[in-house]
C-alpha cells in the first residue's frame, strides 16, 4: 500500500510539475497575443492618424483651389461689370451726341 502510495505521490508531483510547465506556455502565449494585439492596434492608430492628416491636407487643398476659384470669378465679374459700365457710358455719350446733333440740326 505505501507502494501505491508513493507512486499516487510520485504521480501527483508529476502531473503538478505538467501543469505548472502547461500554465507557464500558457501565460507565455497569453503575454505574446497581448503584445501582438497592442502593436497590432497601434498599427491601426497610426494608419488612422496618417489617414486623418491626409484627409486634412486634401481638404486645405480642396479649400485653397475653391478660394483660388472664386477670387477668379469675383475678378471676372468685377472685369465684366466694369466692360459693362465702360460701354453704357460709351453709349450715353454717344446718345447724348446723337441728340445735341439732332436738336442742332432741327434749330437749323
Amino acid at each position: 500500500m505505501e507502494k501505491n502510495l508513493n507512486a499516487y505521490i510520485t504521480k501527483l508531483i508529476e502531473l503538478d510539475s505538467k501543469a505548472l510547465e502547461l500554465k507557464g506556455e500558457r501565460d507565455a502565449e497569453l503575454l505574446k497575443l497581448e503584445a501582438d494585439s497592442r502593436n497590432e492596434l497601434k498599427s491601426i492608430e497610426d494608419m488612422l492618424e496618417e489617414a486623418a492628416l491626409m484627409a486634412k491636407q486634401e481638404h486645405d487643398r480642396i479649400m485653397a483651389d475653391a478660394k483660388l476659384r472664386v477670387r477668379e470669378m469675383d475678378e471676372a465679374a468685377r472685369l465684366t461689370v466694369n466692360e459693362l459700365q465702360a460701354d453704357f457710358e460709351s453709349f450715353k455719350e454717344s446718345a447724348a451726341k446723337d441728340m445735341w446733333k439732332q436738336l442742332l440740326e432741327a434749330e437749323r
